[in-house]
């Protein structure tokens, strides 16, 4: 199994964008980091495990890093969440402004995993 899990600006840029979040989209004012997207990680492992249908997991994880236009942030980004119609705008104008400021790209960070393990024997 491949994991992407989801790409995040680094955590100073997200508090500065938070207060956007609060404002037109407060589902998205959640800030995982690396160790939550890790411990995510080790959540799927457990329950590979604890299926008993595989055995012999082996996993590896990498720590990623992409630079998206802040036009390609924001479609990354309406694309991951729902948005009401109305608040969409808004969000993106908030958003687009708040950017600008740090220049005219945002780089994301997220964890990439693979977890490999071999189909444990039918018992029975």
């Amino acid at each position: 199994m491949l994991w992407n899990l989801t790409p995040e600006p680094k955590y100073e840029i997200y508090q500065v964008l938070e207060e956007v979040y609060q404002a037109y989209a407060p589902s998205f004012a959640r800030y995982d980091g690396a160790e939550v997207q890790a411990e995510v990680l080790r959540g799927f492992e457990q329950e590979i495990l604890d299926s008993n249908c595989f055995q012999e997991l082996v996993v590896e994880q990498t720590a990623c890093e992409v630079t998206y236009s802040i036009d390609d942030y924001l479609k990354l980004l309406i694309t991951l969440h729902r948005v009401e119609p109305q608040a969409k705008e808004l969000l993106c104008v908030g958003l687009r402004e708040k950017l600008e400021k740090f220049g005219d790209s945002v780089q994301l960070e997220f964890l990439s995993a693979v977890h490999v393990a071999r189909k444990a024997p039918v018992r029975g």
